[in-house]
């Protein structure tokens, strides 16, 4: 949240609640109706509140008790993860209205330009995704999901979403970058260097190769602007 904070302001993240290392401690009594409940060193592990009168608090706190007992690195060799304090974090809900989670965009960026905008819808119902272009033009490539049916519209803050996505990759080989635009403003999802750990498939194969093609091996004199650059607020 500090390097967003940073580099685009804090008027695009998520409200955090509380952030905590003792599910027991989560203030429920002053949570809003709606909110997200996430570990910080997980990754899947997510439970979407929509009405708190419904929650079964004590199911939530056991179920937050037994994430702060796993541990992501040693279930996936995801080595981002290994030495990740293990706190608790709850955030804003972020929905468009309906009631219902917007859709993702995830915006792959190699050496501060967007290449691909991948698109997910229905993520906790009937979760499908489809690739775009960053001029908003649908590719026939795919991953290992059903696409999302028909062509999505244009989201309204595309714009805004890559110029975000290409100021936290500046300074980076490679990252993906996730917002969520709910029509009326957008929101900071998260951050990767390696998406699904690496283990995703396009479909077709070949897809794979020209996403690849578009990744350049820093030399070691880039790397250490790019981590200069990393030091430095704002995207100038």
């Amino acid at each position: 949240r500090s390097y967003v904070e940073a580099r685009l302001g804090p008027q695009i993240l998520p409200e955090l609640y509380c952030l905590t290392s003792d599910p027991a401690s989560i203030p429920f009594g002053r949570l809003p109706d709606s909110f997200v409940v996430k570990p910080t060193h997980g990754s899947g592990w997510v439970r979407v509140v929509t009405d708190k009168s419904d929650l079964d608090r004590a199911a939530l706190i056991e179920t937050c008790a037994d994430w702060m007992q796993r541990s992501y690195y040693r279930e996936t060799l995801e080595r981002i993860y290994k030495d990740i304090e293990p706190r608790i974090i709850v955030e804003e809900f972020i929905h468009d209205g309906s009631g219902a989670v917007p859709n993702d965009y995830k915006f792959y960026v190699f050496d501060g330009r967007v290449q691909l905008v991948q698109v997910h819808a229905g993520r906790f119902t009937d979760h499908r995704i489809s690739l775009y272009t960053p001029a908003w033009e649908k590719l026939d490539a795919r991953l290992e999901y059903e696409a999302i049916d028909g062509d999505l519209h244009r989201p309204p803050h595309l714009a805004e979403m890559i110029e975000a996505a290409q100021c936290l990759g500046s300074g980076l080989d490679c990252i993906r970058a996730d917002f969520y635009d709910t029509g009326r403003r957008v929101y900071f999802g998260e951050l990767t260097p390696n998406p699904s750990g690496g283990h995703q498939y396009f479909r077709p194969l070949e897809f794979d190769r020209t996403l690849g093609g578009f990744w350049k091996l820093h030399s070691r004199s880039q790397r250490r602007s790019g981590a200069a650059a990393l030091r430095a607020p704002g995207c100038g």
